[in-house]
């Protein structure tokens, strides 16, 4: 046989033998996530949801119980009233990456619900692509709805995967200020490199949890820019609308910040600036806030403000 067909016949085996391998990988399916317990939204502790999941065949058998009437806003429940009431649903339809409900109710449709798996024991509740991610968490037994106040709006804790990037930039930035001779030129630069790849993430949307906006408060608060003390400022309020109530501090911080560099009084106390081989907080204007404020965002009363410096500025 001539010496040049052998390899063409081996080379052509091969090909063909992967091309059988891949079929055989593409023709067999993937494991279905276990959907099986109970799914529970809560608010405060509160169950107000409760989706009851089992196998069923080939399929799934779901059961929505809820509150009789109640009204969804993006991020709370209200008008909660009336006894729990069980729906089944008309349709059940099992993706790739979770299950779609559909509901009708009165002869009415309902908007379709996703739900999707997240971490182990948690999961995501989408209503409508509109409203959600809400967070469910997975039970074994079924919890007992309310009591609910009708008067009262219940928060919806949302599910919001943190950005691992965006951490990392963070622990840089705040590692860049611990050495004892730290060399602010070079700080400068890495600093605005930081910034400007946490404008790209924001802008790619690729920030949603509390900890991502946690992350890139402190980044943009170590700005130049009036723009970058407000950007951070409010960065840090999504913050604490998304679960990171420790991000009242920073949020003081850059209220002050960006006050300051716009030659007006800081409100709240959390910006010295050396002066004359002296500490100063001036301008500020104590008496806008009162410390009770401070305390909920995390800062010292005006009483103890002062002491909080405990190394001279450089003169």
């Amino acid at each position: 046989m001539n010496n040049q067909i052998v390899p063409r016949l081996a080379a052509l085996r091969k090909l063909l033998g992967a091309v059988l391998l891949l079929s055989i990988v593409r023709a067999t399916p993937l494991a279905a996530a276990d959907w099986t317990g109970h799914w529970v939204l809560r608010s405060a502790g509160t169950a107000i949801f409760d989706y009851s999941i089992e196998r069923s065949g080939s399929g799934w058998k779901v059961d929505w119980r809820r509150p009789a009437h109640f009204q969804l806003g993006s991020s709370t429940l209200s008008k909660i009233e009336g006894p729990p009431v069980t729906l089944p649903p008309s349709e059940v339809v099992e993706t790739k990456d979770g299950l779609t409900l559909r509901f009708v109710s009165n002869g009415e449709p309902l908007p379709s619900i996703v739900l999707r798996h997240r971490t182990e024991g948690l999961a995501s509740l989408t209503l409508a692509d509109t409203f959600g991610p809400f967070t469910l968490s997975l039970e074994t037994e079924a919890p007992a709805l309310g009591p609910w106040d009708i008067d009262r709006s219940y928060p919806i804790e949302q599910l919001f995967a943190t950005n691992a990037e965006m951490t990392a930039l963070f622990e840089a930035d705040q590692a860049s200020r611990q050495d004892l001779h730290i060399d602010w030129k070079q700080v400068s630069v890495d600093d605005a490199r930081r910034r400007k790849r946490t404008r790209q993430l924001l802008d790619q949307e690729k920030l949603q949890s509390g900890d991502d906006y946690y992350h890139a408060a402190f980044v943009f608060q170590h700005g130049s820019e009036a723009s970058d003390y407000l950007l951070a400022h409010v960065l840090a309020l999504a913050a604490m609308a998304r679960g990171r109530p420790d991000a009242g501090w920073i949020a003081a911080a850059t209220l002050d910040r960006y006050l300051h560099h716009e030659g007006s009084k800081q409100v709240l106390g959390t910006q010295y600036e050396g002066k004359n081989c002296r500490w100063t907080m001036e301008p500020y204007d104590r008496g806008l806030v009162p410390d009770s404020v401070r305390q909920a965002l995390g800062v010292p009363p005006i009483a103890k403000q002062g002491s909080v410096m405990s190394t001279p500025p450089p003169c």
